[in-house]
């Protein structure tokens, strides 16, 4: 697997952007953003979603860019606790055959 699609919640809550909200969080009925991106290239958004109005000010960017920030961070954890293993598991396997070629 060489990329994959990454997705990070953050909502707005008195003056302050928080990623992944809880339930009891969320309770308090917050402006809420999805965000989802290609892990290998944040900046190309696939999708941008909000469950309720945003609000003035620049709460738009700000939600966006924690989400996209907590995106970035998923990714760098998966690529080296997932991706990178398994490419070096698969290298040691093929290197017996290519070496008997």
């Amino acid at each position: 697997m060489y990329d994959y699609v990454i997705a990070a919640t953050a909502g707005y809550i008195q003056k302050t952007v928080l990623i992944d909200t809880s339930r009891v969080e969320e309770g308090s009925n917050p402006p809420t953003l999805t965000l989802a991106v290609y892990g290998r290239c944040p900046s190309q958004v696939l999708l941008l979603t909000a469950d309720s109005r945003i609000g003035g000010g620049d709460r738009l960017e700000l939600m966006s860019e924690g989400a996209t920030k907590a995106a970035i961070r998923i990714f760098e954890l998966l690529d080296k606790e997932v991706v990178r293993p398994c490419l070096q598991d698969s290298l040691r396997r093929r290197e017996p055959a290519l070496m008997s070629n």
